[in-house]
């Protein structure tokens, strides 16, 4: 069989019985996980609440790194982009699990009607270091990139990507609430430093430590 045609097969069959299985399962599912973690993953008006994002993040991230596994490390061989994709989402996913009590439904301020939204916070600690991770790990595929480098980057992408994933001790020490929409913007700009300053610091290491 071609391996293309497989590639096709292999997501159609995923996606209908990830259909399948959510249509039939997922009432049980959510009310397993609210014993689980003794939260609600529902609020009243039938919405999500941010314990409920939180708690979902890791699983539907677990999922699609399965659907994702064979096109490619199976088809491609491309395993260090699959591990920095996977470190990628979760990562942060589950770190905030770890903390769902800073990302739950509590952080929200009545003034702003925001608090430590799960997926604003996802995409910025994304945006600050997902990229020295996918370098990072690109790197450990070829043998005259010194392994020393790679890990370094990847420790960056690290660092970069969990600063955001502690605001609540980050409002402690500026003066912008970041439960609000100029709190967004403020992380988002911290993220955007976070990853210029991350990428300088390779570019210095790669050049005068390891002469690349």
């Amino acid at each position: 069989m071609d391996g293309h045609l497989a590639v096709m097969i292999f997501v159609g069959l995923y996606l209908v019985l990830g259909v399948i299985v959510l249509t039939v399962y997922i009432k049980p599912i959510e009310k397993k996980l609210e014993k689980m973690f003794n939260v609600k993953i529902k609020r009243p008006d039938d919405d999500y609440s941010y314990e409920g994002i939180v708690i979902w993040m890791p699983l539907v991230f677990g999922s699609l790194l399965l659907f994702m596994y064979y096109p490619i490390v199976i088809s491609y061989g491309n395993f260090p982009a699959f591990l920095g994709i996977a470190v990628g989402f979760l990562y942060p996913s589950i770190l905030m699990l770890l903390r769902l009590k800073t990302f739950g439904d509590a952080s929200i301020q009545e003034s702003t009607g925001m608090g430590y939204h799960p997926g604003a916070y996802l995409f910025i600690s994304l945006g600050a270091g997902w990229f020295m991770i996918l370098r990072g790990f690109s790197m450990l595929n070829f043998p005259n990139i010194p392994s020393e480098l790679a890990y370094i980057v990847l420790g960056m992408g690290l660092i970069a990507m969990t600063i955001p994933l502690f605001p609540d001790y980050l409002d402690k020490a500026v003066s912008v609430d970041l439960r609000s929409r100029n709190g967004l913007r403020f992380m988002a700009v911290i993220a955007v430093i976070l990853f210029i300053v991350t990428h300088i610091i390779w570019i210095v290491v790669q050049s005068r430590v390891f002469g690349i």
